[in-house]
C-alpha cells in the first residue's frame, strides 16, 4: 500500500508546534503550581500566626483577671480572715468591688470559695460555674490557674488562691467573656471566627447546632454570611479535617475553615474549639488573572515560534526535493542527467546539504563505474552458483532445475526419464589412507570420464556433481535397450584404472537409478528414489546399481522408525549388555568377558547388534552409547570385585567413531578412578578398517591409551584390509582371530592354515591370542596345541545377561576356572 506523502515542512511545523505547546503548557502548569503551593504555604502560616494571636490574647485576658482579683483582695489580715467576721468583710469587700468595676473589666462572674469548697458566694452570671477539680488544683498548687471552659457557651476562668489564715486555702474564681477576644483576633487578621461547644443538642438550645460535627455555635462573627457554610460544610467534612491544616468549604471555595481547640471535657463543662473563617477570594482571583495572562503568553511564544522556524525549513525543503529528484535517476542509471542536475551553484558558505551533494556526486561515479563491473561479474557469479568449483559440473541446484524442466517434457522429446545417482565405493579409505589431495584429483578424474560419455551421449544425458564423492546423471531415453546399454559404459568409465600417488587404482561405483515415463514425480521425489535405491545397493555389497521399487520405500521408512526408535532408546536407556567368558585355553580360567551391547526393546523384545549397530554408527548417537557401554562395563567390573574376583577383565568394542574422540583417554581414566578399577582390566577392541586411515594419527591415539594402562586388542583379525607391515607399527597386545577362520577348523585346511599363520606371527611380535567361535572341544584342542592362549565361544559359554551373570558365575566357576 502506498504511503500518504507529508512534506518536511509540515512535519517540522506539527512537530514545533507539538514542543512549543508541551513545554508552554508545562511552564504554564508549572507556573500555577508553584502560586498554588504558595498560597497554601501562605495560609498555612497565617493559621499558624492567628492560632498565636489567640494564645496572646488569652494571656491578656488572664492578666487583666489575676489585676482584678489582686486589687480585690489586697493584703489581707490572716488572722482576721480565719474568723466569721473576716470571711463577712471579705465578701463585702468582693461585693463592693463587683459593683464598681464590673462593666470596666468587662467581667462576666466571680465565685468565693472557703477551704473546704463551699462556696462562700457568687457574683454575675453564675450558671456556668467553675469544676470543683479545678478548685483543687488552686488550692493544692497555691497558684493561679487559667482555663476556658464551655458549656453552652465558652468563658475564660482565672482562679486565685486566698490565705484564709487558720482555716486553710481558699479561692477567688472570676470569668471573662470571650468575645472580646473573638473581636480582637477579627480585627488582628481580618478572619471571621465562631466559637463552637461539643455537646449533644437539645430541644431548648437557643444557639445554632451543627448536626455533622455535634457541636453547638457559642458565637459567629457575620452569622448570615456563614452559617449556611458551615452548615453545607459540617454536612459533608469531619471536624478532623480542620485540624490538618484546613479545608476549603464545600458550599464556597474561596473560604477556608481550619479549627483550633481551646478546653477539654471536664465536670459539667464540654470540648470547646475556635473556628477561624478566611476568605481567601483575592488570592484565588490573583491566581485566575495569572492563567489568562499566561495562556496569552503562550500563545504569541509559539505563533512567534513557529514563524521563526519555518524560514529555514523552507529553504531545506527546497535543497531536498533537489536531492529526491535526483536519487531516482542514479537508481535509473541516468547518470549523465544526474551530472546536469548537481552542476554547483556559487555559495558563500558550505552546509551539510554541500557536503550530501557532493556525497551523492560521488555516489554517481562510483555506481556508474560499478554497474560496468557488475555486469562483469553476474556471469562469473551465475557461474559459481550453479556450477561446482572441484569439477566444473553443474552442481546440485542446477541439476533440480534441469530436472524439473526434463520431467515436463516426458513424452515429447523422450519417452523415459533415468536419473542415475553414482555413489564410489570405498572413497573414504582412499581420502584416509591417501589424503584428500588424492581424493580430490581422484573426483576430478571420474568428473572429466563422465564428461566424455556426457559429450559421446549429445544431448540425450545431463552430467552433474551432487555432492562429496556422488555424481547424477540425467537420461533421456527412447526405449530400455537404451538405458541398459547406457548403464553398462557408466559402469565401464568409472572403472578404468587411475594413477594416484604412483599407485595405480580400480575404482568401483554403486548405482541408484529412478525412472520416469510421466510428468507426475517432482524433481524432488526422483532424487529421493534414486538416493533410496543407491542406499540398497550398497547395503547389498556396493558395485551394482539398483532400480527402485516401491519395496525400498519401504525399507527406507523402516530405517526412520528405527532412527526415531534408537533416538528414544537412548534417552531412556533400553540397552544393556551380555558378557561372554573368556578363558585360558590351557586349564581353563576364567581371565575375563567380552562386554556385548543388546537392546532391550519394549515390544520387539531383546535386539541383537546386527539390527541396529550399522543404523546406530551412522546416527550422531554412537558416541554417548560407546561411553555408556565403557562406564556400564566398569560398574559390571566393580561388582565382581566386590564379589571377591578383582583381577577379572572386560574386553570392549570401539568403533571408529569413539576411536577417533579425543576425549575418550581421559574418560576412561576419570572412570577407572571412580569405580577403584586397574587400568589392566580394560582391554578396548578395535578392528582393522577402524585403525585404516592416518597412520600417524591412529599411532597418537593408540599411544595415549597404552599411556594409560588399558590393553588393546585387534578385533577380527584376518577379515580387514590392513598389512602385517603396517599392523607392526601399533601398539597392540592382542590380536583376536575371527571367528570365521575357527568354526571350520576340523573341515577346511586353508582355515587350519591361516590360524597357524596368525599364531607364529603373534609369537614373533610377542602378542597375545584370543579365539572366537570356539564350538567344540577339538577346536581348543588345535589353539591350544598351537600356542593360542586364549579362546571364547558356545561350546565355552554363551553370552550371559548382566543381570544373570553373578548367578552364571556361581554355577560354572570353580576355584578359578569356569566349567560349562
Amino acid at each position: 500500500m502506498q504511503r500518504r506523502f507529508i512534506s518536511i515542512r509540515w512535519q517540522f511545523s506539527v512537530g514545533l508546534v507539538f514542543l512549543l505547546t508541551v513545554l508552554v503548557v508545562s511552564l504554564h502548569l508549572l507556573s500555577i503550581s508553584r502560586m498554588e503551593d504558595q498560597l497554601e504555604t501562605q495560609l498555612v502560616n497565617s493559621n499558624i500566626a492567628q492560632q498565636k494571636t489567640f494564645l496572646t490574647l488569652s494571656e491578656m485576658m488572664g492578666d487583666r483577671l489575676i489585676e482584678f482579683s489582686d486589687i480585690v483582695l489586697g493584703e489581707p489580715d490572716l488572722d482576721m480572715l480565719s474568723t466569721d467576721q473576716g470571711k463577712q468583710l471579705l465578701l463585702q469587700a468582693v461585693d463592693d468591688y463587683w459593683a464598681a468595676n464590673q462593666l470596666i473589666w468587662r467581667l462576666e462572674s466571680a465565685w468565693l470559695f472557703g477551704a473546704n469548697r463551699e462556696q462562700w458566694g457568687s457574683w454575675g452570671d453564675v450558671s456556668q460555674p467553675p469544676p470543683w477539680i479545678w478548685l483543687e488544683e488552686i488550692m493544692v498548687k497555691v497558684d493561679y490557674v487559667s482555663r476556658i471552659g464551655c458549656a453552652q457557651r465558652c468563658v475564660y476562668y482565672i482562679g486565685v488562691p486566698v490565705n484564709l489564715g487558720k482555716q486553710g486555702i481558699g479561692a477567688l474564681v472570676v470569668s471573662l467573656s470571650l468575645m472580646d477576644l473573638v473581636i480582637a483576633l477579627r480585627h488582628s487578621h481580618r478572619i471571621d471566627v465562631a466559637i463552637v461547644t461539643q455537646r449533644q443538642a437539645t430541644a431548648q438550645d437557643q444557639l445554632p447546632y451543627l448536626n455533622g460535627w455535634n457541636v453547638g455555635i457559642s458565637s459567629l462573627s457575620s452569622k448570615d454570611r456563614f452559617l449556611p457554610i458551615l452548615e453545607e460544610t459540617a454536612a459533608k467534612v469531619p471536624l478532623d479535617r480542620l485540624f490538618e491544616g484546613g479545608i476549603t468549604a464545600v458550599a464556597e471555595d474561596n473560604i477556608r475553615l481550619s479549627a483550633v481547640k481551646i478546653s477539654d471535657k471536664v465536670a459539667h463543662l464540654n470540648d470547646g474549639y475556635l473556628i477561624l473563617i478566611d476568605d481567601i477570594s483575592e488570592q484565588k482571583a490573583e491566581i485566575e488573572r495569572f492563567r489568562d495572562n499566561s495562556v496569552l503568553l503562550s500563545a504569541m511564544v509559539m505563533l512567534g515560534g513557529l514563524l521563526l522556524g519555518l524560514i529555514p525549513i523552507s529553504h531545506v525543503v527546497a535543497r531536498t526535493n533537489v536531492l529526491a529528484k535526483m536519487m531516482p535517476m542514479v537508481a535509473e542509471q541516468k547518470f549523465e542527467q544526474v551530472r546536469a542536475l548537481l552542476t554547483r551553484r556559487l555559495r558563500l558558505y558550505r552546509d551539510e546539504f554541500t557536503v550530501l551533494e557532493s556525497a551523492a556526486e560521488t555516489l554517481n561515479e562510483q555506481l556508474e563505474s560499478l554497474g560496468h563491473k557488475v555486469e562483469k561479474r553476474t556471469h562469473q557469479l551465475e557461474r559459481m552458483a550453479m556450477y561446482d568449483e572441484l569439477t566444473g559440473l553443474p552442481n546440485r541446484h542446477l541439476l533440480l532445475q534441469t530436472l524439473r524442466d526434463d520431467v515436463l517434457n516426458i513424452g515429447t522429446d523422450y519417452q523415459q526419464l533415468a536419473v542415475v545417482l553414482i555413489d564410489l565405493d570405498e572413497f573414504k579409505r582412499i581420502n584416509d589412507t591417501l589424503g584428500h589431495d588424492a581424493g580430490d584429483e581422484l573426483l576430478k578424474d571420474i568428473a572429466q570420464r563422465l564428461q566424455r560419455f556426457e559429450h559421446l551421449a549429445r544431448e540425450t544425458v545431463f552430467l552433474g556433481r551432487f555432492g562429496d564423492d556422488e555424481f547424477t546423471l540425467l537420461l533421456k531415453l527412447q526405449d530400455d535397450e537404451q538405458l541398459t546399454r547406457q548403464l553398462q559404459q557408466i559402469r565401464e568409465v568409472i572403472r578404468e584404472p587411475v594413477n594416484l600417488r604412483n599407485e595405480t587404482l580400480v575404482i568401483n561405483g554403486s548405482l541408484g537409478i529412478a525412472l520416469a515415463d510421466s510428468g507426475q514425480l517432482t524433481a524432488e521425489e526422483l532424487m529421493r528414489q534414486a538416493d533410496t535405491a543407491l542406499y540398497q545397493a550398497k547395503s547389498n555389497g556396493k558395485n551394482q546399481y539398483r532400480f527402485f521399487d516401491p519395496v525400498m520405500a519401504a525399507d527406507a521408512y523402516k530405517r526412520l522408525a528405527m532412527e526415531s526408535e534408537l533416538r528414544r532408546a537412548v534417552q531412556e536407556k533400553e540397552f544393556c549388555l551380555f558378557l561372554q567368558p573368556q578363558i585360558a585355553l590351557t586349564g581353563r580360567k576364567l581371565v575375563g568377558f567380552e562386554a556385548l551391547i543388546r537392546w532391550r526393546h519394549p515390544e520387539k523384545g531383546l535386539v541383537f547388534p546386527d539390527e541396529f549397530i550399522p543404523q546406530l554408527e551412522n546416527s550422531e548417537h554412537i558416541v554417548a552409547v560407546g561411553y555408556w557401554t565403557i562406564e556400564h562395563s566398569m560398574a559390571i567390573l566393580q561388582q565382581l570385585k566386590l564379589q571377591g574376583l578383582p583381577d577379572i577383565k572386560i574386553a570392549i568394542n570401539l568403533t571408529s567413531h569413539q576411536f577417533d574422540d579425543e576425549k575418550l583417554g581421559a574418560f576412561i581414566s576419570d572412570n577407572l578412578a571412580r569405580y577403584g578399577l586397574k587400568e589392566a582390566q580394560i582391554e578396548l577392541e578395535l578392528t582393522e578398517n577402524t585403525l585404516i586411515g592416518d597412520i600417524d594419527k591412529v599411532l597418537t591415539q593408540m599411544q595415549e591409551l597404552r599411556k594409560r594402562g588399558v590393553s588393546l586388542a585387534i578385533d577380527d583379525f584376518g577379515t580387514g584390509y590392513s598389512s602385517l607391515e603396517y599392523l607392526r607399527r601399533l601398539p597392540v597386545n592382542i590380536l583376536k582371530i575371527d571367528r570365521s577362520f575357527v568354526m571350520d577348523l576340523d573341515n577346511d585346511e586353508t582355515d587350519r592354515q591361516l590360524v597357524q599363520t596368525i599364531l607364529a606371527m603373534a609369537k614373533n611380535m610377542h602378542m597375545d591370542v584370543v579365539a572366537e567361535g570356539i564350538e567344540k572341544h577339538s577346536h581348543i584342542d588345535f589353539l591350544a596345541e598351537r600356542g593360542c592362549g586364549y579362546g571364547q565361544g558356545y561350546f565355552i559359554c554363551r553370552p550371559i545377561d548382566e543381570l544373570q551373570l553373578m548367578i552364571a558365575i556361581d554355577k560354572h566357576l570353580i576355584d578359578g576356572r569356569w566349567l560349562g
